[in-house]
């Protein structure tokens, strides 16, 4: 079974979240039991581990002047409309853009293919999410950018999830995904940004239901392409 996005809860944008507080996303409309949830964070750093909910595991934290987090969750029979985050890190935050994202068709067991990736930019407009080498055919890469500086994102080499609805705020940040029919390196992908600024990136890559690792040549992949 082929994965695909089936929906992106209501965005969330420039909240703060104070100490020991929480930050609440929507569920995605129509997740159905076996759909693997991602709650996605792009903003100040509250530190590894420190953005948390019971039973959602944390599959990547990238900070350099702010933080790309991501948790995961497979959803069960019965989910409640909303999610609530604590806040465990001592210390207000802000989050520039935070979502649940729902995908079917990911492998209920195990839903990385491979760690995800973690990386940052200096002063660019290119904002950039590590490349990551799959190990799985058509596994979901997921990328997340973001940057301490009010930008918005024009052109990105993936299909956009969400993003800031509008620069103007301290926090900005933007994330996409794409599948990757072919097992190996996605190359690095590119967030184009208003403004020249820099910050971290992150990469997931997601295993399709019932996929089996690929055997991998010994060959550089092409960068993904950008998509229309």
């Amino acid at each position: 079974m082929a994965i695909a996005r089936r929906a992106v809860g209501t965005v969330v944008e420039d909240t703060n979240i104070s100490a020991g507080g929480t930050i609440t996303f929507q569920k995605p409309a129509g997740t159905v039991s076996g759909d693997l949830l991602l709650a996605v964070y792009l903003g100040g750093d509250p530190g590894t581990g420190n953005l948390a909910r019971a039973g959602w595991a944390q599959q990547v934290w990238s900070a350099s002047g702010g933080a790309c987090i991501a948790l995961s969750f497979i959803a069960g029979g019965a989910e409640p409309t909303s999610y609530a985050f604590t806040n465990n890190s001592g210390s207000l935050v802000t989050c520039g853009v935070g979502f649940i994202v729902g995908y079917s068709g990911v492998d209920n067991t195990t839903p990385m293919d491979v760690t995800a990736t973690t990386g940052s930019f200096s002063n660019t407009f290119s904002h950039l999410a590590p490349s990551i080498t799959t190990v799985t055919n058509g596994a979901m890469l997921v990328g997340l950018v973001m940057t301490a500086s009010a930008v918005t994102y024009s052109t990105i080499d993936m299909n956009m999830i969400a993003t800031n609805a509008a620069a103007g705020t301290a926090w900005s940040g933007a994330s996409g995904d794409l599948l990757l029919p072919t097992a190996g390196a996605s190359g690095t992908t590119t967030f184009t940004a208003s403004l020249k600024s820099a910050g971290p990136g992150a990469m997931l890559a997601l295993r399709p239901a019932g996929g089996a690792a690929a055997v991998i040549p010994d060959l550089t992949m092409a960068p993904l392409g950008r998509a229309s």
